[in-house]
């Protein structure tokens, strides 16, 4: 689907409806149209988990073990206990998944013809002749629903209250959804080797004044039969959303990806089992903090185990600093005393480093660059490709200054200074270097006030109460 702002076209989904999410608040069929569900109709359902043998980017995808079996294991089993399903197959090209696709309680009564095996077939080619198949064994389903082999976090509970919304609106398919971090009203766009707004008009609107937008999570869709047929699509029109909290979305497109999504799948099943809450932290332990093989380190340091460290020998970590989950550190870093790092941080420091001075922090998701390839055209990208290709990337260190504070969702570019005091709004984009205790917001940052300056008598309090040395 296409979002519409006026004048202007993304990829992404506006919800609307009656209590903003649309649903729709309907519990019965719509008289004039004849659709929605009646609560008290039995229904014939079938959930098609599609798994084609040939990945390329990571090998045997969709059967590769994650924490402790296959990964399509996790979707076979939600789909299974949610109980909504009549029919839960698995559409396939290879005999290694059909294999494990039945060890794990899925029908698979056919395999793949070779023009859904291809490289070039869809989804909604592969969902369509699976019910063309049934048809033609007088197998019958009211609705469909496709599922991602590669979607561990999906939960038979989920797949339930999607089910129920869906029986209590007006629409004919649900889709799982999630929300962008970042507004996309906001997106950049390099241009000659320059950045400049895609959306100029936004730039400097507010992000609670945004509209918020939605993407697919990549987890499932419900829809009727009818409809998927009529269309040929999971994505009809008038669907509604199954919004997902962020915390349970990952794509799973490359090895990176995977590694992320275990972490974090761990973290959320250990959370679970001690205390049935989804976000807590798990931090090495001095023992372990030993092995990491960090630069040098301080006293009371706690650091993620579900954090990702590139170049532990060139981070260096002072007293009394937390790193949290999924934050993702590389090159040189210096951090100094009483820092926080909070969850999916990214820390790209470079050859030329990022500095963080004493009580500075980061909110979550924020983005600091000490390097930066060169879009223009004139050098080559990525880090697979060697150095002497990319002779024109940009390596600027970047330094943040003491009690400065950085709001959730901003991005840091290369060669910033950040003066002492200063507080960095959320979502804010810094594209050159801000002055000493400021207050800064938007998209590039603006001063929009003063910062007092009362925490530093606070520090001197702190100081003269402790006592730190690095060991």
């Amino acid at each position: 689907m296409h979002l519409r702002w006026p004048g202007k076209t993304w990829d992404g989904i506006r919800i609307s409806g009656n209590d903003g999410y649309g649903y729709g608040g309907c519990n019965s069929l719509d008289k004039e149209s004849g659709r929605g569900l009646r609560v008290e109709e039995k229904m014939n359902n079938i959930a098609i988990i599609t798994a084609r043998g040939g990945s390329k980017r990571i090998p045997k995808k969709n059967i590769k073990d994650f924490c402790g079996k296959p990964i399509i294991a996790y979707s076979i089993e939600a789909a299974l206990k949610a109980g909504i399903f009549d029919e839960v197959m698995v559409s396939t090209d290879s005999e290694e998944i059909r294999d494990i696709a039945l060890e794990y309680g899925a029908s698979v009564p056919f395999m793949r013809s070779e023009k859904t095996s291809s490289d070039t077939a869809t989804t909604a080619d592969v969902i369509g002749e699976v019910i063309e198949r049934y048809r033609s064994t007088n197998r019958e389903f009211d609705f469909v629903s496709c599922i991602y082999p590669t979607a561990p976090f999906i939960t038979s509970e989920r797949l339930k209250d999607a089910w129920e919304k869906l029986k209590g609106s007006k629409a004919d398919a649900i889709m799982s959804v999630v929300r962008f971090s970042f507004p996309p009203q906001r997106a950049l766009v390099v241009r000659e080797g320059r950045l400049s707004f895609q959306y100029p008009e936004y730039a400097d609107t507010r992000s609670q004044d945004l509209e918020p937008v939605y993407h697919d999570c990549g987890q499932f869709y419900i829809c009727r039969t009818e409809e998927f047929l009529k269309h040929h699509s999971m994505v009809v029109p008038g669907m509604t959303p199954y919004i997902m909290p962020e915390e349970e979305v990952q794509d799973i497109d490359t090895f990176s990806d995977w590694k992320v999504a275990e972490a974090k799948y761990r973290a959320m099943q250990g959370s679970n089992e001690k205390t049935n809450i989804k976000s807590i932290s798990t931090f090495f332990s001095e023992e372990e903090l030993k092995n990491v093989g960090l630069k040098c380190y301080g006293e009371n340091v706690k650091i993620s185990r579900n954090a990702v460290l590139y170049n532990p020998d060139l981070l260096e970590v002072g007293n009394n600093v937390r790193i949290d989950d999924f934050t993702t550190i590389s090159g040189k870093v210096i951090l100094g005393d009483y820092i926080h790092i909070a969850q999916f941080c990214g820390l790209y420091g470079g050859t030329e480093g990022i500095f963080m001075d004493d009580f500075s922090g980061l909110s979550s998701k924020v983005i600091i660059y000490a390097t930066s390839n060169d879009y223009s055209g004139e050098s080559m990208t990525n880090p697979t490709v060697p150095e002497k290709y990319k002779p024109t990337d940009k390596n600027m260190p970047v330094h943040i200054g003491k009690h400065v504070v950085i709001g959730a969702a901003s991005v840091i570019l290369p060669g910033i200074t950040i003066g002492e005091g200063s507080a960095v709004g959320s979502m804010t984009m810094v594209i050159k270097s801000l002055d000493p205790w400021g207050i800064y917001a938007g998209s590039p940052a603006k001063r929009i006030k003063e910062r007092k300056k009362t925490l530093l008598e606070l520090e001197k309090k702190l100081r003269d109460e402790t006592s730190v040395s690095f060991i």
